[in-house]
């Protein structure tokens, strides 16, 4: 069984990468050297339970504020930024997120984006290997729409941890907002 995490320890070496980051003129973001520095695995339970929010604590709510306003009401395209890095499963669309608020909830904080796809957002089905817009799968009422819109939100879950998790200390994002095409 691994030992607890030292609070204490764990929050001397976050302060001591982010200071050599710093100097190195790299983005204060958690990466692969960090987790070999501290012996947890990025992304474990322990991670995302203990790691994570004394990274965010060290940064500060306005770091972290100023951090996310770079990504924020700009065009995310998932294939020309995101493929190979995610497996974005035959989706093609363009969306923008805007932050809605941040929440604490039992020790854990978690985000509310609201969300607007862009139109022309599409899907190739696995089932038929069709290709289909979003708006013509909604106004057809196709039935493998509720389950590629449940996708698209999936999807962009998966890209705002991925670009945002590990430079602002946040996992949770949920989208409040209704998708507009």
């Amino acid at each position: 069984m691994k030992k607890d995490l030292d609070i204490n320890d764990v929050k001397n070496k976050i302060k001591f990468f982010l200071k050599y980051l710093k100097s190195a003129g790299k983005p204060l973001c958690l990466n692969e050297l960090f987790y070999s520095l501290i012996g947890e695995k990025q992304g474990s339970f322990r991670d995302i339970q203990k790691v994570l929010p004394i990274f965010r604590e060290i940064l500060g709510n306005d770091y972290i504020k100023n951090f996310i306003s770079k990504f924020e009401n700009k065009p995310i395209n998932v294939n020309d930024y995101y493929d190979g890095e995610l497996n974005v499963g035959g989706y093609d669309f363009t969306f923008t997120f805007e932050v809605h608020k941040m929440i604490e909830y039992k020790g854990t904080f978690f985000m509310e984006v609201f969300v607007d796809v862009e139109p022309g957002g599409k899907v190739t089905l696995m089932t038929d290997n069709e290709t289909y817009t979003f708006e013509e799968m909604e106004e057809t009422e196709h039935e493998a729409w509720a389950e590629v819109e449940q996708e698209i939100n999936d999807l962009i879950i998966d890209i705002l941890r991925h670009e945002l998790t590990y430079c602002v200390g946040i996992y949770d994002f949920s989208i409040e907002s209704i998708i507009h095409y």
